[in-house]
């Protein structure tokens, strides 16, 4: 049997007994001296080890100093001494594997690292799958229909798709795709000369791939005022290579630029029921008469609804307590501002712009034609002007007077000037459609 020789912060040996005899003789330990060996939970004093009739005569006791250094010099060869962390004998606890031994980490290697390798397989594993469930939800405006045909391309393992949806409010667009990397990126869109219901419309904005999905609520209109059913050229440009995720590189994805091009159909209506309608329009374009009338309609259309969206807005003016009155003018009037104000100095713009282009051309009903393109300039103007007397009439009110009486009157006014522009628009629509 062998044992080791606790001194402060170290273990030295092992010994055999002989050897740790002849060291009690020569003086080099004592009897209160710990020993310790394999199997014991705590050590034990010499005196303890051995019994008085292993013991030779007791020797006067070497001083500290003594003892500390012909340990150091004077052990025999064979003898090796082990550094360990800082260990006294005192705070041993029960179970603790003192060096030497043979610790559980090496027993059980083999289980630890298979323990270790199954905890980051199930990680990463977990993440994987989220990874692979990335997925955009349907959008309020988004038709089922176009979120289902959408949702398709989207969980597409084909080669790189794409697919666009127009929103309920025909302001808002929606490109799917089944890369499923993120980054921003450049979208420009341009519709198809003889594929459209209308007037040449060219747009760009910038936008997010995020969870296979591009969503675009901001336009920059170069042609056109509005997306017009039919069919347009799409361009997507990544600003950024997109850089794959730590597990999307373990599914093989890598980093990448984007620069696609391709056309897509654009539109609310059926499919068979725009192809009837496009084949009607491109015929019809044999005549420019026929071509200006469907053109004035789409625009006092487009004057149509901006009247009536600005109506609700002023509308909601009215709706909350008196003390907030002033705020809500305010908060409609930036809105009108950043919505409708430069809508309208465009629109009148683009329609003088055309009426001068149809003064050089020689068609049937010219003049019908040209005065129909003047009125609508005419509309316009009055709409901007009248929303911006409302918004003064608004902001000088004074709500200290108001009562629900005057309250109420007032509102009327308002919506009763506006009223009369959605009925010039829908005269005018129902004159040009019997032509």
């Amino acid at each position: 049997m062998e044992w080791f020789l606790i001194k402060q912060n170290e273990h030295l040996g092992p010994f055999n007994k002989d050897l740790l005899l002849q060291l009690y003789k020569d003086g080099k330990i004592q009897g209160e001296s710990l020993l310790w060996h394999e199997g014991w939970k705590k050590p034990k004093s010499f005196d303890f080890v051995f019994n008085s009739s292993d013991l030779p005569p007791d020797l006067p006791p070497l001083p500290p100093e003594a003892f500390e250094a012909e340990v150091e010099q004077e052990l025999p060869e064979h003898v090796k001494q082990v550094n360990v962390e800082k260990y006294e004998h005192q705070d041993i606890e029960e179970g603790s594997t003192p060096v030497g031994s043979l610790s559980f980490l090496s027993k059980n290697k083999k289980f630890i690292w298979a323990a270790l390798f199954g905890i980051i397989l199930l990680i990463c594993g977990s993440y994987f799958l989220k990874e692979k469930k990335l997925l955009f939800s349907r959008p309020q405006l988004m038709e089922l229909k176009d979120f289902e045909r959408l949702k398709k391309v989207a969980l597409s393992e084909k080669k790189l798709r794409f697919a666009i949806a127009l929103g309920k409010d025909k302001k808002t667009i929606w490109i799917a795709t089944n890369i499923a990397l993120q980054g921003e990126v450049d979208i420009s869109l341009k519709s198809v000369k003889n594929k459209i219901l209308g007037e040449a419309v060219a747009v760009s904005a910038r936008g997010v791939l995020k969870d296979r999905l591009i969503s675009l609520s901001k336009f920059q209109f170069t042609k056109g005022a509005r997306f017009i059913d039919g069919y347009y050229q799409l361009e997507i440009n990544s600003l950024e290579p997109f850089e794959p995720s730590f597990i999307q590189r373990m599914q093989g994805l890598v980093r990448r630029e984007l620069n696609y091009s391709g056309q897509f159909l654009i539109t609310n209506l059926k499919r068979k029921h725009l192809k009837k309608q496009l084949k009607r329009f491109i015929k019809s374009q044999n005549s420019n008469t026929n071509l200006f009338w469907q053109e004035l309609a789409q625009k006092y259309q487009t004057i149509k609804v901006i009247t009536e969206q600005i109506k609700q807005g002023f509308a909601k003016v009215f709706i909350g307590p008196h003390q907030k009155w002033h705020q809500r003018v305010k908060l409609f009037e930036n809105e009108y501002k950043s919505q409708y104000g430069i809508f309208f100095t465009e629109f009148v713009k683009a329609n003088e712009a055309s009426y001068e282009k149809l003064m050089k051309k020689t068609f049937k009903n010219s003049q019908e034609v040209l005065a129909s393109y003047s009125y609508l300039s005419t509309l316009a103007t009055d709409i901007g002007e009248q929303s911006m007397d409302i918004l003064e009439e608004l902001q000088t009110f004074d709500v200290k007077r108001m009562t629900p009486a005057s309250k109420e009157q007032l509102r009327q006014n308002i919506m009763s000037k506006l009223e009369v522009i959605i009925t010039k628009s829908d005269e005018k629509m129902s004159q040009l459609e019997s032509n």
